[in-house]
């Protein structure tokens, strides 16, 4: 088995390469290219008279098959056999190249995820459809030219004009993502704010407001970038906003990155800076210069688990998308030492009654935050009081609205900016004494969910003991060193 040292979007496209040449070299004009869109698994349509030919041409390579049910089951992984032993009763099948991170591993660090779909395609008066009549539109069976375009990952395939063309549905604007980070454990940072703290009025704090345990670093920021080149490939440019601070490991340059000081979002009248409440930090993320209009949002414990495509978070009209917790926003009024959470939450509430007459009663999911530009200036210019109280808070506080969180989701929902969406997902509490088990639960249930956040939300275990459980886990999860990383 080979051992990968790519990312999984460059392994897929050199398998559909591959896939190609022998198709052309075995049954020349008797495929096409139905889809290869950039965070989808790519499809290859086989005329049906030519279908049974598919395995004698894919035979003595190392590529393996398993079929698309057992693709999206989640314990797929255990069913793989030979491209040459599928049969061809099978209509359509999935083709993947293995590959371990190290040699001797059985651990995949490339597997059906980054496979090909392959599908008999039947013509019936000039007209192709899948033979197994589900999942394509029926075509011009005399339109299949051979393109070299984006839509075919710039190789040269043959390709129906019908499937040239982007769906309505499909996002084709550049989307950015956007993390905040703070080194922790930088003893100068550490020593500046517990000057700023013994300033404040711990009365009006949130729960762990100034909490060590909310700055801890343990690297996860190394393993989100690594987890965003292996399945969010489509991320056009990623921001790195901190105060000043950069992690040792990340490479002295690269075009898709950028570091931001927070010195060149924050409006310089406020006097907020330093600042250590990342609602503050929220609040004027929108002011990177040349971030797109459409971003994500992401804590450095949020991470991707499998290929993910631009619409998990946007519509192809530029909507939004957010997931709802089944989590609750407390009632009443916010109060000292509450889930910041429940606080911001209750803030953010009161206004969106406001605009729309109805009441937000669930809190959002910890996962890559799907936000707009021009809906975080209306929020500025509509709410001018609350978004700079929030910006010059120094440290979170019961009156903080979350500017990059459940107030722009909500109010961009109330303004039919954004709608309510799904998202396979796990949250796990690192710091709780079951963090072990629930991590690997989390790895086994991998391949059917698409982000996962490691939360330090309860002290059960010591700082030791978490980085002994994470860290295992997370270089079992994300292998592969990123291109963001020093080498």
């Amino acid at each position: 088995m080979p051992v990968a040292y790519v990312v999984g979007i460059e392994w897929q496209s050199q398998l559909l390469e591959e896939l190609i040449q022998r198709l052309d070299e075995s049954i020349p004009g008797q495929f096409f290219l139905a889809s290869a869109r950039v965070g989808g698994t790519p499809r290859i349509g086989v005329m049906s008279g030519s279908w049974d030919r598919v395995s004698t041409a894919l035979s003595g390579t190392d590529l393996l098959s398993t079929t698309r049910t057992q693709l999206s089951a989640l314990n797929g992984w255990g069913h793989f056999s030979p491209v040459s032993d599928q049969s061809p009763d099978a209509l359509s099948f999935v083709v993947f190249a293995p590959a371990c991170n190290r040699p001797g591993e059985a651990h995949f660090v490339h597997g059906p995820e980054t496979g090909i779909i392959l599908e008999s395609w039947a013509e019936l008066d000039g007209e192709l459809a899948p033979t197994s009549g589900r999942g394509a539109p029926r075509i011009n069976a005399g339109t299949i030219r051979r393109i070299t375009s984006e839509r075919t990952r710039g190789l040269d395939a043959p390709m129906p004009l019908a499937l040239q063309q982007p769906d309505v549905s499909d996002v084709t604007f550049p989307i950015d993502a956007v993390y905040t980070w703070v080194d922790g454990n930088d003893v100068a940072w550490r020593a500046e704010r517990d000057e700023y703290l013994k300033q404040e009025n711990p009365e009006a704090f949130t729960e762990s407001s100034a909490d060590q345990s909310r700055f801890a670093d343990h690297e996860e920021l190394r393993y989100s970038l690594r987890s965003i080149e292996q399945y969010a490939p489509w991320i056009r440019h990623i921001y790195l906003v901190t105060a000043g601070q950069r992690p040792s490991w990340l490479a002295d340059e690269h075009p898709n990155l950028t570091v931001v000081d927070h010195r060149e979002i924050f409006p310089s009248d406020l006097d907020a800076l330093p600042t250590y409440n990342s609602h503050a930090i929220e609040s004027v993320i929108h002011r990177i210069p040349g971030l797109a209009e459409h971003y994500l949002y992401l804590n450095d414990d949020v991470l991707f688990a499998s290929p993910t495509s631009p619409e998990t978070f946007f519509a192809g009209n530029g909507i939004a998308r957010f997931a709802q917790s089944r989590a609750q926003i407390a009632d009443g009024a916010p109060v000292a030492d509450e889930p910041a959470s429940d606080s911001s939450g209750k803030n953010a509430r009161e206004l969106v009654l406001e605009v729309c007459g109805r009441r937000m009663n669930r809190k959002l999911f910890h996962t890559p935050l799907a936000l707009q530009r021009a809906v975080a200036e209306e929020l500025w210019d509509t709410y001018p009081e609350q978004a700079v109280a929030t910006a010059r808070a120094r440290f979170r506080t019961i009156t903080d609205y979350q500017f990059s969180g459940n107030l722009h989701l909500h109010y961009a929902y109330a303004r039919g900016k954004a709608m309510i969406g799904r998202i396979p997902y796990r949250y796990v509490d690192v710091g709780a004494t079951t963090a072990e088990v629930e991590l690997q639960r989390l790895y086994d249930a991998r391949h059917g969910i698409r982000v996962y956040c490691l939360n330090e939300a309860s002290s059960g275990l010591t700082p030791e003991q978490i980085e002994g459980t994470m860290r295992p886990f997370l270089e079992r999860m994300h292998p592969n060193v990123s291109s963001f990383e020093r080498r």
